[in-house]
């Protein structure tokens, strides 16, 4: 949070997010039309999950209660986590996939924590039968060192080695030139984060089962 910043720029921000978002997926073979944004608050996901089920957040740096972009999912949702739940829940059954790579319930950021929290929740709603591959971000003193070394493999995290059952997928050179091309299309996260994210390019990517069942909330 920057209190210099006003609360348009944030939105600003917001569409700035989605256009380097798109042109990534672009560049990994996704076309524009198949990207999906919610347009929920930036670190409001943990309070929608525990604070805000069906009373409105309102983001303390859009001052938005709900998503207002102009691409935005359902445009009569509202920042709740009632809401969020039925966007993922639609979403679902009209995909109907047969694996999903989420964020790690153990992240160490709250959105991404709650990301994986709501998933499950709509999983159990919708009753569909599917994988779930959990990728770590946010981690303890992981991954080291923060640079780029794309000829280097990722290693698991020690830390969640017991509870989580963790695969590595070997990448072609063409596919770990793809993704820091990719990577770098964020071009207003690499200001700040850049030696952070490049540390991901390795020669492997990373996913996590849970080892003993159950769903993320168990953890």
């Amino acid at each position: 949070w920057n209190p210099l910043h006003k609360p348009e720029d944030y939105r600003a921000i917001g569409y700035l997010r989605m256009q380097e978002a798109g042109r990534a997926m672009e560049i990994l073979g996704l076309p524009w039309d198949h990207l999906i944004f919610l347009g929920y608050p930036d670190r409001g996901l943990w309070s929608l999950l525990t604070t805000n089920w069906e009373k409105p957040f309102r983001s303390p740096y859009t001052r938005m209660d709900y998503p207002f972009y102009r691409n935005s999912f359902d445009p009569e949702a509202v920042y709740t986590g009632l809401s969020l739940l039925q966007d993922l829940c639609a979403i679902l059954e009209a995909f109907r996939p047969t694996i999903v790579y989420c964020p790690h319930p153990e992240d160490a950021h709250p959105d991404h924590r709650a990301t994986a929290l709501f998933f499950d929740k709509a999983l159990e709603k919708t009753g569909l039968s599917l994988e779930i591959r959990y990728y770590l971000v946010h981690g303890q003193r992981w991954p080291t060192p923060l640079r780029l070394i794309p000829d280097a493999e990722l290693p698991a995290p020690q830390y969640l080695a017991e509870r989580w059952q963790w695969h590595s997928q070997a990448l072609e050179e063409e596919v770990v030139q793809i993704k820091l091309a990719a990577l770098r299309a964020y071009s207003s996260q690499r200001l700040t984060n850049g030696r952070f994210l490049a540390a991901f390019v390795r020669q492997n990517e990373l996913y996590a089962l849970n080892l003993f069942g159950g769903d993320a909330q168990d953890k």
